[in-house]
């Protein structure tokens, strides 16, 4: 499997892990109660009494209507974590429901009174039947092209801000090891490389290239991370890539991307560049980017060799704090305090910043200003999170 085929993979499924299991978990144990009431205390031997016959029937009911609401449940999961916020009560819903299986577990534990149980189950199956209109209005909200217009508006702010905030970031980048045993289709280790650093999107354009849009991502590293420094023999380092090399982007809730030990789960974005080269820093005759979107392309291992991969999270302040908690002398060294005198109405979100990202690369490949182009230009753009 190529480095592409997983990462998309696990960027979709790490989203839909905590529900999915959570639900089969719960929807598991609870058919085991009824299976165990119906083998501990109906006898074979006998016709099976009315009851015996409704609790069968319930139970089958529950286990089907809880399978088809399963990719449901997935869809809602991975639009809310695309920054779907107005399917954030749907998914809400999906919790409760959860909650509300695990209640019958813990109430049909070791029941022997089969009027009980049948009042339980059907309630439970009364729940899942009211839930399910409303899921299904949710879902039909959902475009899989659909442009966030918040994202939108506030990428629009950012990318022509007189006084640009940046986005404060932990940056890692990937290499091929065997250290690890390997955890999936892929043996990949990720390596820190600055735990702290301001990133920005700027548009630099080259003098006479006749071109107005020319944007980089600027990350420069800041010292204040609460690590130890030393100013004498090391030096704040810097990292500046062209959109153009821009290749795909990769935006999952769960940091299990990451395949890092011991790392809280935090929303991660990965981004894959193709190799600097002096044909890929020039700028590019037609568009670099196709907008047709493929989610199997003919990538082979051999990624490492004409692409880098890096990963971002959102600097984890608690992390610093603790450090500095610890009584070490720190030599901080450099710190711009980029970002923090540059206050925004919302929050520097990974999701905000792909969506800048996206808005830059469409400046820069078309030679227009955003607020010039076609909704069907917006969109082509704005609508995926793979590029190529």
């Amino acid at each position: 499997m190529s480095l592409d085929d997983l990462f998309s993979k696990l960027a979709m499924s790490t989203v839909q892990t905590v529900s999915r299991i959570a639900i089969n978990h719960a929807t598991n144990a609870a058919i085991r109660n009824v299976t165990s009431y119906l083998v501990q205390q109906v006898n074979p031997q006998q016709p099976k009494s009315a009851p015996t016959r409704e609790i069968e029937a319930l139970q089958r009911q529950l286990d089907l209507k809880i399978k088809n609401l399963k990719p449901a449940i997935d869809k809602i999961s991975y639009s809310v974590s695309n920054g779907n916020e107005d399917l954030a009560p749907a998914l809400e819903m999906c919790t409760d429901l959860q909650l509300h299986i695990d209640s019958f577990v813990k109430d049909t534990k070791d029941i022997d009174q089969a009027d009980m149980l049948l009042l339980r189950l059907k309630q439970l199956v009364a729940y899942v039947d009211d839930t399910v209109p409303f899921l299904n209005l949710s879902l039909r909200s959902i475009d899989a092209g659909q442009v966030l217009v918040s994202k939108l508006l506030q990428a629009s702010h950012l990318l022509h801000h007189s006084d640009q905030p940046s986005f404060v970031v932990t940056l890692y980048s990937l290499f091929a090891a065997n250290a690890r045993p390997a955890s999936a289709d892929w043996d990949c280790t990720w390596k820190e490389e600055a735990r702290k650093a301001h990133l920005l999107v700027t548009n630099c354009p080259k003098k006479d290239s006749g071109q107005a849009f020319d944007y980089q991502l600027v990350l420069t590293e800041d010292w204040d991370d609460g690590l130890y420094h030393d100013e004498a023999e090391d030096k704040a380092r810097s990292w500046t890539w062209s959109v153009d090399r821009v290749d795909r982007m990769y935006y999952t809730r769960a940091s299990q991307l990451l395949n890092l030990d011991n790392q809280p789960s935090q929303p991660v974005l990965v981004v894959k560049l193709r190799k600097s080269t002096k044909e890929a820093d020039s700028p590019p005759s037609t568009p670099r980017l196709n907008v047709e979107q493929t989610n199997h392309p003919n990538v082979t291992r051999n990624d490492l060799d004409h692409f880098d991969w890096y990963a971002l999270q959102v600097y984890d302040t608690s992390s610093s704090k603790a450090s500095s908690e610890d009584g070490e002398d720190e030599a901080k060294g450099p710190n711009t305090d980029l970002g923090k005198t540059n206050v925004v109405p919302f929050p520097m979100t990974l999701l905000l910043l792909e969506s800048t990202i996206k808005l830059a690369l469409l400046e820069s490949h078309e030679q227009m200003n955003h607020l010039q182009a076609s909704d069907d230009l917006l969109s082509s753009y704005m609508g995926s999170t793979l590029h190529k």
